[in-house]
């Protein structure tokens, strides 16, 4: 990945790394789109502020942010808040972003569930490189929709609803694995511990 960011032309790392007009590199272009999220991140803030218990309404943010302008503060730019966090609060309020918070940790956690059910050496390679990738998936969700609007797309519920099928497969292949194999692996574990702890006496 680092790899792959420095064979990026200069024109397009000074776009990304573009945050405010202190940035003597960035174009006009780029320096006028950071000037309009800082503007939209700060009025879905004042959006939930004002509207803390259902927020201005699903999907409502630009109409609101719009007309809530008065003549003194400029024309409103009528635009999507470009944050789906501030999107879920502004519009759905504190309880929806509650409830939307609630859903990415409840999936961390039960993804973390599932490394702790995956049962035997062989299952547990093949349980722990889907978790991994899903936990990648999830993180780069989590960044990404900091500057997406993606509060009530599929993404979510996919990551969920995947992470919840491994969840109920590892916990099947647990309660599937006969008592002789379990017991087999815990042999193997417990020797394996034990080697371990002369290796590092010795």
């Amino acid at each position: 990945m680092i790899a792959a960011f420095n064979m990026l032309p200069s024109t397009v790392v000074n776009r990304i790394f573009s945050f405010s007009e202190s940035n003597a590199t960035a174009s006009a272009e780029a320096l006028e789109s950071s000037r309009i999220r800082q503007q939209l991140l700060h009025d879905s803030f004042v959006d939930t502020f004002y509207h803390p218990l259902f927020g201005v309404g699903p999907g409502q943010f630009s109409t609101a942010e719009g007309t809530s302008k008065t003549p003194e503060q400029g024309a409103g730019l009528w635009a999507e808040a470009h944050n789906s966090y501030t999107q879920a609060s502004s519009e759905t309020g504190l309880p929806g972003f509650t409830f939307f918070m609630a859903g990415l940790l409840s999936t961390v956690l039960l993804l973390n569930r599932v490394v702790k059910d995956s049962p035997g050496k062989i299952a547990s390679a093949e349980i722990m490189n889907a978790v991994l990738c899903l936990r990648i998936a999830i993180v780069g969700f989590c960044i990404a929709i900091f500057f997406l609007n993606f509060a009530y797309t599929f993404y979510l519920p996919t990551l969920a609803g995947l992470t919840m099928g491994m969840a109920s497969g590892t916990k099947w292949l647990g309660q599937a694995a006969p008592p002789a194999a379990q017991k087999a692996e815990a042999t193997r574990s417990t020797a394996h511990s034990r080697t371990l702890s002369k290796i590092a006496q010795k």
